[in-house]
């Protein structure tokens, strides 16, 4: 499935980029729901390369996503106070490596 967007068409994202953020990927990061581990992705980095930059420009070209670019792992943390207040909880994202748009497209993170 993928999600329709605007104005995506004309987002331009150099493979310099997506080459800079898989090589700043921090590895001790969870997998996020694809299950490829930030570490697999550093090792074989040059060979993803290509083919993660073609389909990001195709999915901008053709104004959609998968709807899985916007999924994400969320998990509760306790802040302290009554443990049954859901205002006590802070909502943290686990796996936010796996969609590195927002970073290769900075001011367009709304967008997806």
């Amino acid at each position: 499935m993928t999600l329709h967007c605007t104005g995506l068409q004309e987002i331009i994202v150099h493979k310099q980029e997506i080459g800079r953020l898989l090589q700043n990927l921090d590895i001790r990061k969870v997998m996020g729901p694809d299950g490829v581990s930030g570490q697999a992705l550093m090792k074989w980095k040059d060979q993803l390369l290509a083919p993660i930059w073609e389909m990001v420009i195709s999915s901008l070209k053709d104004g959609r996503v998968p709807l899985e670019w916007n999924r994400a792992n969320i998990i509760p943390i306790f802040n302290g106070g009554k443990s049954n207040e859901p205002l006590n909880y802070r909502l943290v994202r686990t796996g936010e490596q796996r969609w590195m748009g927002g970073h290769c497209v900075p001011g367009h993170e709304k967008s997806f």
